[in-house]
């Protein structure tokens, strides 16, 4: 029955430790690209007064991720209506400032009918649909005063014809975003306050799938875990917990690299004793530090990123025992990290 108690201090040994490895990580927002919440953006109409070019979505992240390419993080994905005799050259994100065609971010890659064009000019014949990546950092730089998407296109004689379409930060042309999945996952280490069972500590691994409702963040989870006792009577050295939870939050920008969020949630968490079993139901209430950017100029406020997230809850467990209701606090400290689908 020991081998309870030992996984239970293992894995919260495991747990402390990957806390503090990453703590350095986390308050510092050093996170590479991150994960937006709901990457895809959409004009709510049309928004070019060029009848040959038409905007058609934008995503803050790699439609279609590269190993070799890795900083193209943000993808543009147009309509172009070429002459018979024209062929796709190049594409740019300009600032306002940019006479068309004349300079800003280039794109990194442009696929037609979802092939990569390996070389340019390409001839383009009728309409079509064609997506354009670039890079992320620069790409948002480009946007903070409001920008454009230029694409040049090139006839056999050698003329040059430039197509240009507001991107973002013109309201005139609002965007909405089209919300995504996301999943990811928290590792949660609790402490009662006052005695619950004679648990001394639990330790959970949750994996979890949400996404934005309006601007709130809602997810599911589920996941495995260990407790350990003190003073513990025979036979309940410890428990394996299974807790299942669901989770509502709403989050603040805080600066360019920080998010808040305020959220609340419940779990159930059945604890398998050697020779029984308990349920645990747990009403949380949680304050989470994101790693994180704020909406780019002109996207809907809603545009969230994450790539991690450090977290402090309360949670009230409520249990049966012997035939009597029995309550008390427990607080938690979680280190959390999110990805889209």
């Amino acid at each position: 029955m020991g081998r309870f108690q030992g996984r239970a201090r293992l894995l919260s040994a495991v747990a402390r430790a990957i806390a503090v490895a990453l703590a350095p990580f986390v308050a510092c927002g050093c996170a590479s690209t991150p994960v937006v919440r709901t990457p895809v953006n959409r004009p709510v109409r049309p928004r070019s007064a060029d009848a040959d070019i038409e905007l058609v979505e934008m995503r803050l992240g790699a439609k279609r991720p590269r190993k070799e390419a890795p900083e193209l993080g943000f993808t543009v994905e147009v309509r172009i209506r070429p002459h018979p005799s024209e062929s796709l050259a190049r594409a740019f994100v300009a600032p306002k400032a940019n006479a068309p065609c004349r300079g800003g971010v280039a794109d990194g890659g442009a696929w037609i009918d979802d092939v990569l064009v390996a070389e340019r000019p390409r001839r383009v014949r009728d309409s079509h649909r064609v997506e354009l990546e670039f890079a992320y950092r620069e790409t948002l730089d480009a946007m903070r005063d409001g920008s454009f998407v230029d694409v040049e296109l090139v006839q056999e004689a050698g003329e040059a014809r430039c197509l240009r379409t507001a991107l973002a930060s013109d309201p005139e042309f609002p965007l909405e975003a089209r919300p995504g999945w996301s999943f990811g996952g928290p590792l949660r280490v609790r402490v009662p306050v006052t005695s619950v069972y004679n648990t001394s500590s639990a330790t959970t691994f949750e994996g979890s799938l949400g996404r934005w409702v309006g601007p709130l963040y809602l997810d599911v989870s589920a996941g495995l875990g260990f407790g350990s006792c003190r003073s513990c009577p025979e036979k309940q050295d410890g428990f394996i917990g299974l807790p299942i939870g669901l989770h509502a939050a709403d989050y603040v920008q805080l600066g360019n690299r920080y998010a808040l969020g305020l959220g609340v949630g419940y779990a159930a968490i059945p604890a398998l004793f050697p020779d029984h079993a308990i349920w645990f139901h747990a009403p949380r209430a949680s304050l989470t530090l994101a790693t994180g950017s704020p909406a780019p100029a002109g996207f809907p406020s809603n545009v969230r990123s994450e790539a991690l997230g450090l977290e402090l809850f309360a949670e009230r467990w409520i249990y049966r025992l012997e035939g009597r209701t029995e309550q008390a606090t427990v607080l938690g400290l979680g280190l959390s990290f999110s990805g889209a689908m």
